[in-house]
């Protein structure tokens, strides 16, 4: 039997490179946390240069992003 795992808790701090993602507007109460995912290989947005924050996520990104977001050391 294995021991269950402990709760991940991450804080999302300030990304340390200006993101790629044009769309993302300063100020919006989500900006810090997907620019934090992206340079954290958790989003890589739905093309180079956009992340599109109006979209409904898919269930295949949301498990995408729960799966990188598993994988972090």
């Amino acid at each position: 039997m294995t021991k269950p795992r402990r709760p991940r808790v991450v804080i999302v701090t300030a990304p340390s490179t200006q993101s790629p993602l044009n769309d993302l507007a300063e100020g919006q109460y989500f900006t810090k946390a997907v620019a934090w995912a992206y340079e954290n290989g958790i989003t890589t947005g739905k093309s180079a240069t956009v992340f599109a924050p109006g979209d409904a996520v898919t269930r295949v990104e949301f498990a995408a992003f729960l799966s990188r977001y598993d994988n972090l050391p």
